[in-house]
Order: C-alpha cells, then structure tokens, then sequence
C-alpha cells in the first residue's frame, strides 16, 4: 500500500510533459506519443519528500511506479539477504 505521506503535487504537471518523460524511461522508449498520452491521463502523479517510506516490506503491491524525477531507494530487511537497490528515471 501506498504511504499517506505520498500526495498528489500542488499544480499537476501537464500530460504533454509526462508523456515525453515516460519516453526517456528505457521500455517506454519508442512508445506512441498517443499511448504515453493515455498512461499520462489515466496515472495518478504522486510526490514524496525526502526520507518518506513509500511502502512496507511484505505490503502487497497495488501500484506500478514509474518515476520521472527523483530517486527511490529500496531496502529489505526480511525474507533473506538483506539487499539494498535505488533507481532513477531512464534506469
């Protein structure tokens, strides 16, 4: 589940924008601008301040993330080896 520290930002930025973003992320790359157009209209645009915990280990997944700005770092601590990883838009 999505933390509640996650929001919709303050002024959305405009559907023309996030569908050339969604072009610099490697599989969405070569994408039709009218399908980028169509995720960019039916997505939901979250922001996160530094250090937010966006999910909980073991929380069930009901979102597909992709980011356009910024970077996530993810950590597991349970379910064997502890593993660190961060990504970045277009990684």
């Amino acid at each position: 589940m999505l933390s509640l520290s996650v929001v919709p930002p303050v002024t959305p930025t405009p559907v023309e924008e996030i569908a050339e973003a969604l072009d610099r992320i490697g599989p969405l790359h070569g994408l039709p601008l009218e399908d980028r157009l169509w995720l960019a209209r039916h997505g939901q645009e979250m922001t996160a301040n530094p250090g937010d915990v966006l999910y909980e280990e073991g929380a069930a997944a009901e979102h597909m993330v992709l980011i356009l700005k910024g970077e996530i770092h993810v950590r597991r601590q349970h379910g064997g080896r502890w593993r660190y990883s961060s990504a970045a838009p277009g990684r």
